[in-house]
């Protein structure tokens, strides 16, 4: 886990004051401090930097350098800090859309289990457009100001959750046996390497609000949430300025490992990959 020092950096990036106690406040204020200040992006699989799991790697990166990272970065940081402030956290395996692709989606996310106030709480800081706050691990919905989230109990071991549909995930299963962060670095190593891999082949930064979710997706940049007519809007970036203004301004990253020759690679990728969109969408 974090030490001192490195937890009030964290608490600090996410505008947090620390907790007295770890407690089920104390969880949804960071939950939500994290959720709505570190933005889900690929941007280093898109350079093709390496993702470490290493958490001195992942305190330089997210907290000094104002970053973000893809889910096994964002959960095992989250678990880092969590642990640091004093709660118990769990490292469990979850399956994105594993209702439609089956076993083969398990452990292409990791998720947390949090102990507060005698309940068990599922804690995702690293699903794109998912949960603001933890939601207590039991069957029903749970409302988080305009957006409505539901966990379904599918056995003893196995829960699956179905996220506010204006979000980017429309369900994730987990299995609650603990995890050693160790069992993700095959799957975190695949998914950020691999050809086939849609980390490799997208780029994107997602960032949870309220009233509204927004993400971005190589050119189009889009915002969710059910005060907007047909639940969204989107537009396409229409140049490299205004594309490194939404990653610098909007997302609020930091520049200090992304200056501009990699502000104006990853704008030929975003491109690109639009490209491909088109061609694909046309034929």
């Amino acid at each position: 886990m974090f030490d001192t020092p490195q937890l009030e950096a964290y608490l600090r990036r996410i505008k947090v004051p620390k907790p007295r106690r770890a407690d089920a406040e104390a969880l949804r204020r960071i939950h939500r401090g994290h959720l709505t200040t570190i933005p889900y992006e690929t941007l280093d699989i898109q350079l093709g930097r390496k993702v470490s799991l290493d958490p001195q790697a992942l305190f330089e990166k997210i907290v000094e350098s104002r970053r973000g990272g893809f889910c096994y970065e964002l959960n095992w940081t989250f678990a880092l800090a969590l642990r640091a402030a004093g709660f118990e956290v769990t490292l469990v395996e979850g399956g994105v859309h594993r209702e439609k692709r089956g076993d083969s989606a398990w452990g292409n996310h990791l998720v947390l289990l949090v102990e507060a106030d005698g309940r068990r709480w599922i804690a995702d800081g690293g699903l794109a457009n998912g949960f603001i706050e933890p939601v207590p691990l039991e069957e029903g919905t749970a409302r988080q100001g305009p957006f409505t989230h539901r966990l379904e109990r599918l056995d003893s071991e196995t829960w699956r959750c179905f996220p506010d549909p204006h979000g980017s995930v429309s369900s994730f299963d987990i299995r609650v046996s603990p995890q050693r962060i160790e069992d993700f670095e095959a799957r975190c190593l695949e998914l950020s390497t691999s050809p086939e891999s849609s980390f490799v082949r997208v780029l994107s930064v997602y960032l949870p609000g309220e009233p509204r979710m927004s993400r971005l997706v190589s050119r189009t940049f889009a915002s969710s949430g059910p005060d907007l007519p047909d639940g969204k809007t989107e537009r396409l970036v229409p140049d490299r300025e205004q594309f490194a203004s939404i990653l610098f301004d909007h997302f609020r990253l930091g520049p200090q490992t992304l200056g501009p020759a990699e502000v104006d690679r990853l704008w030929d990728k975003a491109t690109a990959q639009h490209e491909v969109w088109l061609s694909q969408k046309a034929a």
